[in-house]
């Protein structure tokens, strides 16, 4: 039995959020971006698709934070700061001076530089 059985015979409702905009006729842009830390976030190659799927779109709605790829009861942390590379990115959409939205993902994090950034419209 797989995980993407077991997700399709009990979740039959659950849905990604790419069905959900589709369904409503909206537009929506999407890319993919960073979960787990890189060793040269201040070099953000991979921001390139976010950014031009961002710069068409009226509102940003980011949905990221941490997922089981960097947390775990294996892993263990010494901080609750967001992953380097998602803060990098984030702060180049608020660049796009476009309404910020974030949905956090995942498990705690500090939020603590995010409400210090203007463009940042909120946290979910």
């Amino acid at each position: 039995m797989t995980n993407s059985w077991r997700l399709q015979r009990h979740s039959p409702y659950l849905q990604h959020l790419v069905f959900a905009t589709q369904q409503l006729n909206l537009a929506f842009y999407s890319a993919l971006g960073p979960v787990t830390p890189r060793k040269h976030p201040q070099h953000p190659t991979w921001t390139a698709p976010a950014l031009a799927a961002a710069a068409k779109a009226d509102m940003i709605l980011y949905f990221g934070g941490t997922d089981i790829g960097i947390t775990g009861k294996d892993k263990d942390h010494e901080a609750i700061a967001w992953p380097a590379t998602q803060l990098t990115l984030l702060e180049h959409l608020a660049t796009l001076r476009k309404p910020v939205i974030i949905v956090q993902l995942g498990d705690q994090v500090d939020d603590t530089p995010l409400p210090q950034n203007k463009n940042i419209s909120a946290i979910l």
